[in-house]
């Protein structure tokens, strides 16, 4: 039993200042703090209280790990956009490294369905550049999309994450809406694509970030 306590004890701690870093909140205000009983067991009942804590984080990981059911589709890179006639002409910035590769997820115009395996009308892979990557995204129709992008560092076809499930690579949404305890709204994320297509920009974000 005691070791037991410990665990969740050492572990909640983590997550604690995890969840401290991600708020805004100085994690010293913990450090600091009097060693009261409610302070000593914190940690540990944050532990067990895990899964409900973090199932928004979750969720939002879910939008840019699923498997994608439609075939991937191939960027016609930018000067392929003025051949369509809809597109998304994306711009991905703060690329800290051209290893790996950029993965752009383009999301169903349906806000119902923002954390459904289905979600995904299209994955394109591109080849990672420093600072920057533009690409161009073709669409079937006009209509409202939401883009979802993460770096592909190490070229494990995977986006991965931690012990705790949070972010180890790069990521970004559509829109650059700042990332708290809860998954981001479809009209967050949404912009709409017209008779001219749609210019998108993305800066990507590291885990945590108080972008």
């Amino acid at each position: 039993m005691g070791k037991c306590l410990l665990f969740h004890m050492l572990q909640g701690g983590m997550i604690l200042r995890d969840l401290l870093n991600f708020s805004g909140l100085d994690p010293s205000i913990h450090n600091n703090s009097r060693l009261s009983p409610v302070t000593f067991y914190l940690p540990a009942v944050i532990s067990f209280l895990r899964p409900a804590l973090y199932w928004p984080l979750a969720a939002l990981i879910v939008v840019l790990g699923v498997v994608v059911s439609a075939v991937p589709s191939q960027s016609l890179g930018v000067a392929g956009c003025a051949q369509l006639a809809s597109h998304i002409l994306v711009t991905v910035q703060d690329v800290r490294t051209a290893s790996g590769s950029i993965v752009v997820d383009l999301l169903a115009d349906n806000p119902d369905h923002i954390l459904k395996k289905g979600m995904k009308i299209s994955r394109t892979r591109v080849s990672a550049a420093f600072d920057q990557v533009r690409l161009c995204v073709p669409v079937e129709t006009y209509g409202t999309y939401a883009i979802a992008v993460y770096h592909d560092i190490n070229g494990n076809r995977k986006f991965d994450k931690n012990w705790l499930g949070f972010p180890k690579e790069p990521f970004g949404l559509s829109n650059n809406p700042r990332i708290r305890l809860r998954v981001p709204k479809f009209s967050d994320l949404s912009f709409e694509v017209g008779e001219n297509g749609a210019d998108v920009e993305i800066v990507l974000k590291n885990w945590p970030s108080k972008k």
